[in-house]
C-alpha cells in the first residue's frame, strides 16, 4: 500500500521530505558506503542510523553510537581508537564495532588531529591505539551525523576537505 512505502521501522511520515528520507534509507541499507546524516538536534539522526544498521547486512554485529561533542579530545581518541597507555589495554569503539557500524554524531566537532586519524581509518581501514604504534585493522561502516554546515567549515579550515569527501559518500 502507499502508506507502507513511506514507513520504515519507527520512521513514519507522509510529507515529501519524509518520503525522501525513507527512499534514501532503502537505497543505502545494503551498501557498505559511509553515510552522512544531517539535521538539527532532535530530528532523528540516531534513529536513521539505527534503522539502516538493523535493516542491513551488518545487523548481527554491533551498532555503537557516540556523540563526539560530549567528550574532550584525548578521551574521545582513547574511546574511538583504544588505548595502551595504562596497565590494561583498552579496546576502542573501532575494535568493538568490527563487522558492524559506528555512528559518530556531531562529527563537525572533531579536532583536526582526530580528523586525521579518522581519515586514515576511512582510507586504509587501519588505526593505532593511543600509546601504541602497532597497526590494527577493523571492518566498520561509518555513519557521521552533523547539525553544522560542513561545507562552510571546510572553507574556514576547521574541517578537513578530504575527510568531508570520505564521509559524504551517501549524504
Amino acid at each position: 500500500t502507499i502508506e507502507d512505502r513511506f514507513r520504515i521501522d519507527k520512521i513514519i511520515g507522509r510529507s515529501y521530505g519524509m518520503r525522501s528520507v525513507v527512499q534514501q534509507i532503502r537505497q543505502v541499507v545494503d551498501a557498505d558506503a559511509t553515510v552522512l546524516i544531517r539535521g538539527d538536534c532532535g530530528t532523528g539522526k540516531k534513529l536513521v542510523a539505527s534503522t539502516v544498521h538493523y535493516r542491513g547486512n551488518r545487523a548481527a554485529r554491533p551498532l555503537i553510537q557516540i556523540n563526539t561533542s560530549a567528550l574532550n579530545e584525548s578521551l574521545l581518541e582513547r574511546e574511538l581508537f583504544g588505548s595502551e597507555e595504562y596497565a590494561l589495554p583498552q579496546p576502542g569503539f573501532l575494535e568493538e564495532a568490527d563487522g558492524g557500524t559506528l555512528f559518530l554524531d556531531e562529527i563537525a566537532d572533531l579536532s583536526l588531529r582526530t580528523q586525521i586519524k579518522l581519515l586514515r581509518f576511512l582510507q586504509e581501514g587501519e588505526y593505532e591505539r593511543c600509546g601504541c604504534d602497532r597497526i590494527r585493522q577493523s571492518n566498520v561502516r561509518i555513519f557521521a551525523g552533523t547539525r553544522k554546515n560542513l561545507e562552510e567549515l571546510v572553507e574556514q579550515g576547521m574541517f578537513r576537505r578530504d575527510l568531508y569527501y570520505r564521509i559524504n559518500v551517501f549524504p
